[in-house]
Protein backbone atom coordinates (compact mmCIF):
# COMPACT_ATOMS: atom_id res chain seq x y z
CA UNK A 1 0.00 0.00 0.00
CA UNK A 2 1.37 3.09 -1.07
CA UNK A 3 2.16 6.39 1.87
CA UNK A 4 0.87 9.71 0.10
CA UNK A 5 2.64 11.28 2.69
CA UNK A 6 5.40 13.05 2.45
CA UNK A 7 8.22 14.42 5.30
CA UNK A 8 5.75 17.13 5.45
CA UNK A 9 2.31 16.08 4.84
CA UNK A 10 1.08 15.76 1.19
CA UNK A 11 2.43 17.81 -1.22
CA UNK A 12 1.79 18.28 -5.33
CA UNK A 13 0.85 20.37 -8.16
CA UNK A 14 -2.04 22.35 -7.58
CA UNK A 15 -4.88 21.12 -9.91
CA UNK A 16 -3.13 17.81 -10.46
CA UNK A 17 -4.07 14.75 -8.50
CA UNK A 18 -3.68 14.61 -5.61
CA UNK A 19 -3.82 18.45 -5.49
CA UNK A 20 -6.96 18.57 -6.96
CA UNK A 21 -10.44 19.21 -5.46
CA UNK A 22 -11.22 15.49 -6.10
CA UNK A 23 -8.27 14.29 -4.67
CA UNK A 24 -8.57 16.71 -1.70
CA UNK A 25 -11.95 15.63 -1.27
CA UNK A 26 -10.95 11.80 -1.08
CA UNK A 27 -7.89 12.89 1.50
CA UNK A 28 -10.67 14.48 3.48
CA UNK A 29 -13.03 11.64 3.42
CA UNK A 30 -10.05 9.54 4.83
CA UNK A 31 -8.73 12.07 7.17
CA UNK A 32 -12.76 12.20 8.74
CA UNK A 33 -12.71 8.28 9.08
CA UNK A 34 -9.81 8.41 10.72
CA UNK A 35 -10.40 11.13 13.40
CA UNK A 36 -14.42 9.54 13.70
CA UNK A 37 -12.34 6.40 14.66
CA UNK A 38 -10.23 8.46 17.04
CA UNK A 39 -12.78 9.98 19.19
CA UNK A 40 -15.22 7.22 20.03
CA UNK A 41 -15.00 8.40 23.69
CA UNK A 42 -17.32 11.70 23.02
CA UNK A 43 -20.68 12.22 22.19
CA UNK A 44 -19.87 15.16 20.24
CA UNK A 45 -19.51 14.97 16.79
CA UNK A 46 -15.21 15.97 15.58
CA UNK A 47 -14.57 19.22 13.83
CA UNK A 48 -11.56 20.22 12.02
CA UNK A 49 -10.13 23.51 11.73
CA UNK A 50 -8.80 24.63 8.31
CA UNK A 51 -6.44 27.14 7.57
CA UNK A 52 -4.13 28.01 4.27
CA UNK A 53 -1.39 30.24 3.21
CA UNK A 54 -2.03 33.00 0.37
CA UNK A 55 -1.78 30.42 -2.99
CA UNK A 56 -4.70 30.92 -5.42
CA UNK A 57 -5.39 27.47 -5.33
CA UNK A 58 -6.24 27.85 -1.56
CA UNK A 59 -9.61 28.73 -1.88
CA UNK A 60 -11.00 25.58 -4.38
CA UNK A 61 -8.54 22.86 -2.21
CA UNK A 62 -9.26 24.02 0.96
CA UNK A 63 -13.60 23.49 -0.24
CA UNK A 64 -12.56 20.45 -1.41
CA UNK A 65 -11.05 19.16 1.98
CA UNK A 66 -14.08 20.60 3.71
CA UNK A 67 -16.30 18.43 1.38
CA UNK A 68 -14.95 15.27 2.03
CA UNK A 69 -14.47 15.69 5.45
CA UNK A 70 -18.35 16.95 6.03
CA UNK A 71 -18.87 14.07 4.26
CA UNK A 72 -17.63 11.58 6.24
CA UNK A 73 -19.47 13.12 9.43
CA UNK A 74 -16.87 15.49 10.87
CA UNK A 75 -17.59 19.41 11.33
CA UNK A 76 -15.49 21.82 9.52
CA UNK A 77 -13.96 25.47 10.94
CA UNK A 78 -12.72 28.00 7.86
CA UNK A 79 -9.99 30.00 9.24
CA UNK A 80 -9.18 31.41 6.26
CA UNK A 81 -5.65 32.78 5.73
CA UNK A 82 -3.58 31.78 8.95
CA UNK A 83 0.05 30.53 9.76
CA UNK A 84 0.44 26.71 10.53
CA UNK A 85 1.45 27.56 14.05
CA UNK A 86 -1.73 29.35 14.40
CA UNK A 87 -3.56 26.43 13.55
CA UNK A 88 -1.72 23.98 15.51
CA UNK A 89 -2.52 25.67 18.91
CA UNK A 90 -5.66 26.68 18.22
CA UNK A 91 -6.30 22.73 17.84
CA UNK A 92 -4.14 22.35 21.19
CA UNK A 93 -6.18 24.92 22.46
CA UNK A 94 -9.45 22.97 21.96
CA UNK A 95 -10.85 24.84 19.59
CA UNK A 96 -10.99 22.16 17.38
CA UNK A 97 -10.57 18.58 17.30
CA UNK A 98 -7.84 18.48 14.57
CA UNK A 99 -6.36 20.87 12.47
CA UNK A 100 -5.42 21.16 8.35
CA UNK A 101 -3.32 23.85 6.74
CA UNK A 102 -3.38 24.13 3.16
CA UNK A 103 -0.29 24.90 2.04
CA UNK A 104 3.22 23.97 0.40
CA UNK A 105 5.51 26.17 2.92
CA UNK A 106 8.40 27.47 0.85
CA UNK A 107 7.53 25.87 -2.67
CA UNK A 108 6.49 28.11 -5.80
CA UNK A 109 2.72 29.09 -5.87
CA UNK A 110 1.58 26.51 -8.40
CA UNK A 111 2.70 23.79 -5.75
CA UNK A 112 -0.03 23.24 -2.70
CA UNK A 113 -0.42 20.49 0.20
CA UNK A 114 -1.92 19.74 3.11
CA UNK A 115 -0.58 18.74 6.53
CA UNK A 116 -2.60 18.04 9.66
CA UNK A 117 -2.94 18.56 13.31
CA UNK A 118 -3.81 15.94 15.91
CA UNK A 119 -5.56 16.62 19.37
CA UNK A 120 -2.53 18.41 20.92
CA UNK A 121 -1.11 20.26 18.32
CA UNK A 122 0.86 17.56 17.32
CA UNK A 123 1.57 16.49 13.50
CA UNK A 124 0.44 12.64 12.63
CA UNK A 125 2.71 9.62 13.22
CA UNK A 126 4.06 6.77 10.91
CA UNK A 127 1.36 4.79 11.44
CA UNK A 128 -1.54 7.30 11.55
CA UNK A 129 -0.26 8.07 7.95
CA UNK A 130 -0.39 4.53 6.84
CA UNK A 131 -3.86 4.27 8.24
CA UNK A 132 -5.27 7.54 6.14
CA UNK A 133 -3.24 6.15 3.28
CA UNK A 134 -5.07 3.13 3.56
CA UNK A 135 -8.47 4.89 3.94
CA UNK A 136 -7.65 7.05 0.74
CA UNK A 137 -6.92 4.06 -0.98
CA UNK A 138 -10.64 2.39 -0.46
CA UNK A 139 -13.64 3.03 -2.52
CA UNK A 140 -16.68 4.26 -0.67
CA UNK A 141 -19.98 3.18 -1.48
CA UNK A 142 -21.78 3.84 1.49
CA UNK A 143 -23.66 7.50 2.63
CA UNK A 144 -24.98 8.24 5.18
CA UNK A 145 -26.97 11.97 5.05
CA UNK A 146 -27.68 11.32 8.73
CA UNK A 147 -24.10 11.55 9.93
CA UNK A 148 -22.93 14.77 7.28
CA UNK A 149 -21.03 17.30 9.05
CA UNK A 150 -21.69 21.18 9.16
CA UNK A 151 -20.00 24.37 8.60
CA UNK A 152 -18.91 26.08 11.41
CA UNK A 153 -17.93 29.54 12.11
CA UNK A 154 -14.46 29.79 12.71
CA UNK A 155 -13.76 33.25 15.14
CA UNK A 156 -10.75 35.04 16.56
CA UNK A 157 -8.05 32.75 15.70
CA UNK A 158 -5.78 35.37 14.20
CA UNK A 159 -6.27 37.30 16.86
CA UNK A 160 -5.61 34.72 19.72
CA UNK A 161 -2.10 33.24 17.96
CA UNK A 162 -1.19 37.35 18.08
CA UNK A 163 -2.20 36.92 21.53
CA UNK A 164 -0.47 34.19 22.37
CA UNK A 165 3.04 35.45 21.00
CA UNK A 166 2.73 38.54 22.67
CA UNK A 167 1.95 36.53 26.15
CA UNK A 168 4.23 33.77 25.59
CA UNK A 169 7.41 35.13 23.54
CA UNK A 170 7.05 39.05 24.64
CA UNK A 171 6.35 38.52 27.91
CA UNK A 172 5.96 41.94 28.84
CA UNK A 173 9.38 42.54 27.42
CA UNK A 174 9.59 45.46 25.22
CA UNK A 175 11.26 46.24 21.78
CA UNK A 176 11.47 50.25 22.16
CA UNK A 177 14.21 51.37 20.47
CA UNK A 178 14.53 48.57 17.94
CA UNK A 179 14.71 48.86 14.23
CA UNK A 180 13.25 45.89 12.15
CA UNK A 181 12.81 45.08 8.92
CA UNK A 182 10.29 41.53 7.91
CA UNK A 183 9.78 39.45 5.14
CA UNK A 184 6.60 37.92 5.28
CA UNK A 185 6.84 35.92 1.65
CA UNK A 186 3.53 37.82 0.58
CA UNK A 187 2.35 34.47 2.60
CA UNK A 188 0.31 34.00 5.73
CA UNK A 189 2.34 35.80 8.06
CA UNK A 190 1.58 39.15 6.62
CA UNK A 191 -0.75 40.23 8.99
CA UNK A 192 0.55 38.65 12.10
CA UNK A 193 4.58 39.71 12.07
CA UNK A 194 3.68 43.30 11.82
CA UNK A 195 1.26 43.69 13.93
CA UNK A 196 3.26 41.63 16.79
CA UNK A 197 6.27 43.62 16.42
CA UNK A 198 4.54 47.21 16.24
CA UNK A 199 2.77 46.09 19.19
CA UNK A 200 5.85 45.35 21.04
CA UNK A 201 7.13 48.81 20.21
CA UNK A 202 9.88 48.24 17.33
CA UNK A 203 10.22 50.59 14.46
CA UNK A 204 9.14 47.98 11.51
CA UNK A 205 9.69 47.82 7.84
CA UNK A 206 7.51 45.25 6.25
CA UNK A 207 8.74 43.84 3.00
CA UNK A 208 7.07 41.32 0.49
CA UNK A 209 2.89 41.58 2.09
CA UNK A 210 0.87 42.29 -0.48
CA UNK A 211 0.15 38.67 -1.37
CA UNK A 212 -1.85 38.36 -4.88
CA UNK A 213 -2.47 34.31 -4.42
CA UNK A 214 0.95 33.83 -7.27
CA UNK A 215 3.78 35.74 -5.56
CA UNK A 216 4.41 34.12 -2.54
CA UNK A 217 7.65 32.43 -1.90
CA UNK A 218 8.58 34.37 -5.60
CA UNK A 219 11.98 35.86 -5.06
CA UNK A 220 11.36 36.72 -0.96
CA UNK A 221 10.89 34.80 1.90
CA UNK A 222 13.16 32.54 3.87
CA UNK A 223 14.37 30.86 1.18
CA UNK A 224 15.70 33.89 -1.05
CA UNK A 225 16.87 36.64 1.78
CA UNK A 226 18.53 38.85 -0.76
CA UNK A 227 16.25 41.69 -0.85
CA UNK A 228 16.02 41.82 2.99
CA UNK A 229 19.91 41.54 3.80
CA UNK A 230 19.42 44.77 1.19
CA UNK A 231 16.97 46.49 3.37
CA UNK A 232 18.20 45.72 6.63
CA UNK A 233 21.71 47.47 5.67
CA UNK A 234 19.90 50.66 3.83
CA UNK A 235 17.50 51.01 6.75
CA UNK A 236 20.56 50.73 9.40
CA UNK A 237 18.46 48.37 11.12
CA UNK A 238 19.30 45.94 13.86
CA UNK A 239 17.96 42.91 12.48
CA UNK A 240 16.37 41.41 9.45
CA UNK A 241 13.35 38.64 10.09
CA UNK A 242 12.09 36.21 7.04
CA UNK A 243 9.09 34.01 7.13
CA UNK A 244 8.49 31.39 4.87
CA UNK A 245 5.06 30.80 2.92
CA UNK A 246 2.80 29.32 5.77
CA UNK A 247 4.92 31.35 8.82
CA UNK A 248 6.56 28.25 10.51
CA UNK A 249 10.25 28.97 9.74
CA UNK A 250 12.65 31.85 10.44
CA UNK A 251 15.65 32.77 9.01
CA UNK A 252 17.88 35.85 10.10
CA UNK A 253 19.83 38.66 8.76
CA UNK A 254 22.10 40.72 11.11
CA UNK A 255 22.60 44.72 11.02
CA UNK A 256 25.57 44.14 8.72
CA UNK A 257 22.93 42.08 6.06
CA UNK A 258 24.62 38.66 6.23
CA UNK A 259 21.82 35.83 6.53
CA UNK A 260 21.81 33.67 9.83
CA UNK A 261 20.89 30.04 9.34
CA UNK A 262 19.04 28.46 11.42
CA UNK A 263 21.22 26.00 12.87
CA UNK A 264 23.09 29.15 14.31
CA UNK A 265 19.86 30.50 15.41
CA UNK A 266 19.40 26.73 17.23
CA UNK A 267 23.03 27.82 18.98
CA UNK A 268 22.23 30.67 20.19
CA UNK A 269 19.01 29.95 21.89
CA UNK A 270 20.33 26.60 23.22
CA UNK A 271 23.59 28.49 24.97
CA UNK A 272 21.46 31.64 25.97
CA UNK A 273 19.43 29.46 27.74
CA UNK A 274 21.98 27.25 29.20
CA UNK A 275 23.72 30.20 30.22
CA UNK A 276 20.27 31.17 32.05
CA UNK A 277 20.48 27.56 33.23
CA UNK A 278 17.01 27.08 31.61
CA UNK A 279 18.11 24.50 29.41
CA UNK A 280 17.08 20.84 31.42
CA UNK A 281 17.94 18.54 30.19
CA UNK A 282 20.65 20.37 28.40
CA UNK A 283 19.90 18.81 25.42
CA UNK A 284 19.27 19.98 21.73
CA UNK A 285 17.67 18.09 18.56
CA UNK A 286 18.31 18.40 15.12
CA UNK A 287 18.39 16.94 11.77
CA UNK A 288 21.37 15.22 10.07
CA UNK A 289 21.52 18.20 7.55
CA UNK A 290 22.59 20.39 10.22
CA UNK A 291 26.00 21.94 9.46
CA UNK A 292 28.85 20.37 11.61
CA UNK A 293 29.45 23.33 13.28
CA UNK A 294 26.48 23.46 15.62
CA UNK A 295 27.81 20.06 17.06
CA UNK A 296 31.05 21.85 18.39
CA UNK A 297 29.74 24.77 19.53
CA UNK A 298 26.95 22.95 21.31
CA UNK A 299 29.62 20.69 23.33
CA UNK A 300 32.05 23.77 23.63
CA UNK A 301 28.85 24.51 26.02
CA UNK A 302 27.88 21.21 27.69
CA UNK A 303 24.78 20.32 25.52
CA UNK A 304 24.26 16.93 24.07
CA UNK A 305 23.31 17.37 20.46
CA UNK A 306 20.50 15.00 19.26
CA UNK A 307 20.27 13.86 15.91
CA UNK A 308 17.12 12.64 13.97
CA UNK A 309 15.98 12.20 10.42
CA UNK A 310 14.84 15.44 8.19
CA UNK A 311 11.26 16.96 8.87
CA UNK A 312 10.37 18.83 11.98
CA UNK A 313 8.03 15.86 13.00
CA UNK A 314 10.86 13.82 13.35
CA UNK A 315 12.94 16.53 15.27
CA UNK A 316 9.70 17.14 17.30
CA UNK A 317 9.21 13.20 18.00
CA UNK A 318 12.75 13.01 19.29
CA UNK A 319 12.31 15.97 21.42
CA UNK A 320 9.36 14.36 23.01
CA UNK A 321 11.49 11.32 23.52
CA UNK A 322 14.21 12.97 25.29
CA UNK A 323 12.60 15.92 27.54
CA UNK A 324 14.31 18.36 24.25
CA UNK A 325 13.22 21.80 25.04
CA UNK A 326 15.06 22.97 21.72
CA UNK A 327 15.57 21.72 18.80
CA UNK A 328 14.79 22.50 14.81
CA UNK A 329 16.42 22.20 11.83
CA UNK A 330 18.74 24.69 9.54
CA UNK A 331 15.82 25.67 7.24
CA UNK A 332 14.57 27.57 10.24
CA UNK A 333 12.31 25.37 11.58
CA UNK A 334 12.86 26.26 15.75
CA UNK A 335 10.43 24.52 18.08
CA UNK A 336 10.37 26.08 21.36
CA UNK A 337 8.53 23.07 23.34
CA UNK A 338 6.50 23.25 26.46
CA UNK A 339 5.01 26.91 25.80
CA UNK A 340 4.37 25.70 22.25
CA UNK A 341 3.76 22.37 20.36
CA UNK A 342 5.13 23.10 16.66
CA UNK A 343 7.69 25.42 14.82
CA UNK A 344 6.59 28.90 14.38
CA UNK A 345 8.59 31.74 12.58
CA UNK A 346 6.95 34.60 14.29
CA UNK A 347 7.58 32.85 17.80
CA UNK A 348 11.46 32.22 17.38
CA UNK A 349 11.57 35.96 15.61
CA UNK A 350 10.28 37.45 18.89
CA UNK A 351 12.77 35.71 20.97
CA UNK A 352 15.51 36.44 18.61
CA UNK A 353 14.41 40.09 18.55
CA UNK A 354 14.59 40.23 22.58
CA UNK A 355 18.01 38.69 22.70
CA UNK A 356 19.35 41.57 19.68
CA UNK A 357 17.99 43.73 22.20
CA UNK A 358 20.92 43.18 24.94
CA UNK A 359 23.46 41.84 22.07
CA UNK A 360 24.21 42.55 18.43
CA UNK A 361 23.23 39.81 16.27
CA UNK A 362 26.68 39.10 14.34
CA UNK A 363 27.90 38.89 18.31
CA UNK A 364 25.58 36.43 19.02
CA UNK A 365 25.86 34.07 16.50
CA UNK A 366 29.88 34.43 16.46
CA UNK A 367 29.07 31.85 19.23
CA UNK A 368 28.69 29.10 16.67
CA UNK A 369 31.67 28.48 13.26
CA UNK A 370 29.95 27.74 10.00
CA UNK A 371 32.13 24.57 7.90
CA UNK A 372 31.30 25.65 4.22
CA UNK A 373 28.84 23.29 2.78
CA UNK A 374 27.81 22.64 -0.89
CA UNK A 375 24.54 21.26 -2.06
CA UNK A 376 23.50 20.29 -4.83
CA UNK A 377 20.36 18.83 -5.92
CA UNK A 378 19.53 16.18 -8.39
CA UNK A 379 16.55 15.71 -10.54
CA UNK A 380 15.47 11.69 -10.37
CA UNK A 381 12.62 10.28 -12.49
CA UNK A 382 12.97 7.45 -9.88
CA UNK A 383 14.09 7.15 -6.35
CA UNK A 384 16.41 4.02 -6.96
CA UNK A 385 17.59 2.78 -3.13
CA UNK A 386 21.10 4.01 -3.03
CA UNK A 387 22.49 1.15 -1.40
CA UNK A 388 22.14 -0.79 -5.34
CA UNK A 389 24.13 2.25 -6.89
CA UNK A 390 27.67 0.94 -6.59
CA UNK A 391 29.52 3.83 -8.30
CA UNK A 392 27.52 6.57 -5.29
CA UNK A 393 28.44 3.83 -2.58
CA UNK A 394 32.39 3.77 -3.41
CA UNK A 395 32.55 7.74 -3.82
CA UNK A 396 30.58 8.52 -0.46
CA UNK A 397 33.02 5.45 1.32
CA UNK A 398 36.15 7.64 -0.51
CA UNK A 399 34.39 10.33 0.57
CA UNK A 400 33.95 10.03 4.39
CA UNK A 401 37.66 8.37 4.28
CA UNK A 402 39.04 11.53 3.27
CA UNK A 403 37.16 14.05 5.18
CA UNK A 404 37.63 12.08 8.22
CA UNK A 405 36.57 14.43 11.28
CA UNK A 406 36.88 17.68 10.13
CA UNK A 407 33.53 17.08 7.21
CA UNK A 408 30.88 14.58 6.10
CA UNK A 409 28.90 13.55 3.53
CA UNK A 410 25.10 12.84 3.46
CA UNK A 411 23.62 11.40 0.01
CA UNK A 412 19.60 11.48 0.59
CA UNK A 413 16.70 11.49 -1.85
CA UNK A 414 14.01 14.39 -0.97
CA UNK A 415 11.05 13.68 0.77
CA UNK A 416 8.81 16.15 -0.82
CA UNK A 417 10.35 16.70 -4.16
CA UNK A 418 11.99 14.50 -6.88
CA UNK A 419 15.19 15.09 -5.69
CA UNK A 420 18.81 13.58 -4.76
CA UNK A 421 20.19 15.99 -2.58
CA UNK A 422 23.61 15.48 -2.14
CA UNK A 423 25.32 17.81 1.07
CA UNK A 424 29.25 18.09 1.54
CA UNK A 425 30.84 20.04 4.67
CA UNK A 426 34.57 20.55 4.27
CA UNK A 427 37.10 22.91 5.87
CA UNK A 428 36.81 24.88 2.40
CA UNK A 429 34.15 25.44 -0.02
CA UNK A 430 36.89 24.17 -2.79
CA UNK A 431 37.41 21.07 -1.15
CA UNK A 432 33.25 20.87 -0.32
CA UNK A 433 32.89 21.49 -3.73
CA UNK A 434 35.51 18.90 -5.72
CA UNK A 435 33.72 15.98 -3.38
CA UNK A 436 30.55 16.60 -4.32
CA UNK A 437 31.45 16.83 -8.00
CA UNK A 438 32.30 13.32 -7.76
CA UNK A 439 29.26 11.89 -5.98
CA UNK A 440 27.32 14.00 -8.20
CA UNK A 441 28.79 12.37 -11.71
CA UNK A 442 28.60 9.06 -9.95
CA UNK A 443 24.88 9.51 -9.14
CA UNK A 444 23.96 10.97 -12.96
CA UNK A 445 26.30 7.79 -13.75
CA UNK A 446 24.34 4.66 -12.27
CA UNK A 447 20.72 6.14 -11.78
CA UNK A 448 21.16 6.75 -16.10
CA UNK A 449 22.44 2.58 -15.92
CA UNK A 450 19.59 1.38 -13.34
CA UNK A 451 16.44 4.06 -14.00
Amino acid sequence: MKNIFGTDGIRGRAGVLPMDAMGLASIGKAFGVWLRSCCTDTKDRPSVLIGKDTRNSGDMLSAALAAGLMDSGVDVMDGGILPTPAVALAVRSGKASAGAVISASHNPYYDNGVKFFTQRGMKLSDDDEEKISALFMKTWTEKNINIMGRMLPASDILQDYISFILTKAGEGHSLNGMKLVLDTAHGAMYQAAPEVFRALGAEVHVLAAEPDGMNINEGVGSQHTELLCRHVTEKKAHAGFAFDGDGDRLIAVDAYGKKISGDTLLAIFARSAMEKGQLNPPVLVSTVMSNLGLKESLEQAGIVHEVTGVGDRQVLQRMHEKGALIGGEDSGHLIFLGPHCTGDGLFAAVLLARLCKKKPLHELAACMRTYPQVLVNIPVKKKISLEKLPGVQREIEAAEKHLGNMGRILVRYSGTEPLCRIMVEAESEEEARAVCDKVQKAMEIDAGLYA
